[in-house]
């Protein structure tokens, strides 16, 4: 992350990637300058001005974001890659109709003793891993499973039959 104090603009940068924040004049300015030095591919600059080239989504990073306007206020929505979703659910047998839960997880009676325990092999732990990694990456902008891939995590380094029933 970088900041420029005397203009206030903003540049985040992942491995080859750039998002650059400020004024148009100033974005403009930027990209000419970066283009003297080395090869670029801009996306577009995310806003209102559609007649001066905006646009109103653009994807980061393999998130979506999407500029709107609503009642004269502007707004940023950040939104997740949803074949994340339809992978993870498709990994998990579920389909659409399929019965919800409105707890993250379910107590258990009685926690079986330790050597009672089955744990996953093989492909099973990399399906789980996988699955659960995909929930995490989905939880930025979910906060509703935030939680959920939390304690699905701690089990990552040994996922056990229980780990994979939750």
């Amino acid at each position: 992350l970088m900041y420029r104090e005397r203009d206030g603009m903003t540049c985040f940068n992942h491995g080859d990637d750039f998002v650059i924040g400020g004024q148009r004049e100033q974005l403009l300015k930027v990209l000419t300058e970066m283009e003297k030095t080395i090869k670029l591919k801009c996306k577009g600059i995310l806003g209102p001005d559609i007649q001066a080239g905006d646009v109103k989504n653009i994807r980061i990073l393999s998130r979506l974001i999407t500029y709107n306007v609503e009642q004269g206020r502007a707004s940023i929505q950040i939104e997740g890659d949803s074949r994340h979703a339809e992978i993870v659910a498709k990994t998990l047998g579920l389909q659409h109709g399929s019965k919800g839960r409105t707890t993250p997880g379910e107590k258990r009676k009685a926690e079986p003793e330790e050597t009672e325990v089955e744990m996953l092999t093989g492909g099973d732990v990399t399906t789980y891993r996988s699955a659960v990694m995909r929930c995490n990456y989905l939880s930025e902008d979910r906060y509703d499973i935030k939680f959920a891939a939390k304690e699905l995590a701690r089990e990552m380094r040994q996922p056990t039959v229980i780990s994979w029933e939750k």
